[in-house]
């Protein structure tokens, strides 16, 4: 997002809506819109620094903050939730099993908080077995580690399935080729 010099009496009294109103402050991680989203890491007169977890920083002018809808993770302070993992599990499992594998996974990481407690659902079943979300909530003291953190969950979980005998389920597709030789009948 580039950021342009158009309005910045706009800019600063959006700037005076921010400090009144809180939607953000800094440490936040908040999305603004599919490209405009990561960790508030400074809030000027003109505009809001947004660090993606890439490490580019963003600068959007406090006018586009005060326009769009804002998605805070740490408006409640306190902790911050990890974007979900889904986890597609064969058919051939114990889905009770998998569910307590995983709680006892999650329940092992120092990072993951018990209270808001974790959350393991069954969600769906899609054409490859069961798919689990899990969703975990850290401490906000560690917003910007959030993708390490969930990293180092998928691999633990990787890890404890496959020492239970436990496979993640893999997508498959059949593929009939026809015979050029012989035109498909209608």
């Amino acid at each position: 997002m580039a950021y342009l010099v158009k309005d910045p009496v706009s800019d600063f009294f959006a700037y005076m809506m921010i400090l009144i109103q809180r939607p953000i402050k800094i440490g936040d991680f908040i999305k603004l819109d599919d490209n405009t989203f990561g960790v508030v890491r400074k809030i000027t007169l003109r505009a809001v620094l947004i660090r993606k977890k890439n490490s580019v920083t963003m600068i959007v002018p406090n006018t586009e903050v005060m326009r769009k809808i804002v998605t805070n993770w740490n408006y409640r302070p306190g902790f911050v939730a990890c974007d979900d993992i889904h986890l597609p599990i064969p058919y051939k499992e114990d889905p009770g099993r998998v569910r307590e594998i995983v709680l006892k996974v999650l329940d092992e990481s120092p990072y993951i908080l018990k209270s808001p407690k974790p959350i393991v659902r069954l969600e769906s079943f899609d054409e490859f077995g069961y798919v689990y979300t899990i969703r975990v909530y850290v401490s906000s003291n560690y917003t910007l580690d959030i993708w390490d953190i969930a990293s180092n969950i998928r691999i633990e979980l990787v890890q404890t399935l496959r020492k239970n005998g436990i496979q993640i389920a893999i997508p498959m597709r059949r593929i009939i080729a026809e015979n050029p030789k012989f035109p498909p009948s209608h």
